[in-house]
């Protein structure tokens, strides 16, 4: 059986990103960005079209403490949080 997407607050997205990060994200899902996203535990992975860019972020949320993020973005490439991943999480939330 698949687990339940994480309840996570505000203060928690932004722990994992930032303020700002969680900000940009916001707009991007309250834009429309997020084309897709899917949850697999632990898991979450999607599409974010941001103009004519898609974005592929993943991120394990096995860990809050230690997530891992994989995008194609500059920040994401590095396995920092971006704002894409937490677009993904806000799309799951809402």
């Amino acid at each position: 059986m698949q687990a339940n997407f994480p309840d996570l607050s505000n203060a928690d997205l932004a722990e994992l990103g930032g303020w700002t990060v969680l900000k940009d994200a916001r707009q991007y899902r309250v834009g429309g960005a997020v084309a897709q996203h899917k949850w697999v535990s632990p898991e979450i992975s999607g599409q974010v079209k941001v103009g004519e860019t898609v974005y592929f972020p993943r991120l394990n949320l096995r860990s809050l403490t230690f997530a891992e993020n994989r995008c194609n973005c500059r920040k994401g490439a590095t396995g920092m949080v971006c704002a894409h991943a937490i677009a993904l999480c806000l799309a799951m939330l809402h």
